[in-house]
């Protein structure tokens, strides 16, 4: 189920070549790639799939306080399982908003799990 081909994205979001042409994912590197992009995306920047973004940039400038963890994970959770890609009892999403605010500025810190056997 995780291991789908898809185009392959660098973490700026270009396309990655590969001799002269589109380079392919590997394993879980798709998956890998949906989460990465799911956790940045604000929405509504994908219009087709509105809620396919965690907003978790909504998340800056608020107090490092359980409820703000709470509320990023519970974002960051519906945008995983948005649309059935990622199926729910896959994902465990920690309360960890320090890493969260990190995943905003850095390449993916994934706080939370996504079983993928």
């Amino acid at each position: 189920m995780y291991n789908e081909k898809d185009i392959k994205f660098s973490k700026n979001g270009d396309i990655v070549l590969k001799d002269g042409d589109f380079d392919v994912t590997k394993g879980t590197e798709s998956l890998e790639q949906d989460v990465y992009n799911r956790a940045k995306t604000n929405n509504p920047d994908w219009y087709l799939h509105d809620g396919i973004g965690a907003d978790l940039e909504d998340l800056r400038g608020e107090p490092n306080t359980k409820e703000v963890g709470e509320r990023g994970a519970s974002s960051l959770f519906s945008a995983l399982t948005y649309g059935d890609r990622i199926n729910a009892y896959d994902v465990k999403v920690g309360q960890y908003l320090l890493k969260l605010m990190k995943l905003l500025c850095k390449p993916l810190m994934m706080p939370f799990k996504v079983n993928l056997e």
